[in-house]
């Protein structure tokens, strides 16, 4: 039963992260002609540096490689949508 209650506790921030994640790739499509429009380039280095600094600070040290490790999917998958969609 504790297993089962954890894995429900799981599935209701799974559920909040791809809430979040769909909201971000909108945010990025409104970037990507952002960029487009100030031809502007899509990577931007300072910026993904910028982010996983930031938000560091909400992510328990020992936890901080698989934060990074995310976010760079995240940051790849953001400059996939900018380059293809």
């Amino acid at each position: 039963m504790k297993l089962k209650n954890k894995r429900a506790q799981i599935d209701e921030i799974d559920k909040k992260i791809a809430i979040l994640l769909n909201e971000r790739f909108l945010i990025i499509e409104e970037i990507k002609k952002i960029k487009e429009e100030e031809n502007l380039l899509v990577e931007d280095k300072n910026r993904e540096s910028e982010v996983i600094v930031n938000n560091s600070k909400y992510i328990e040290t020992k936890y901080h490689n698989y934060y990074k490790k995310i976010y760079e999917v995240i940051f790849s998958s953001s400059k996939d949508i900018q380059q293809h969609e």
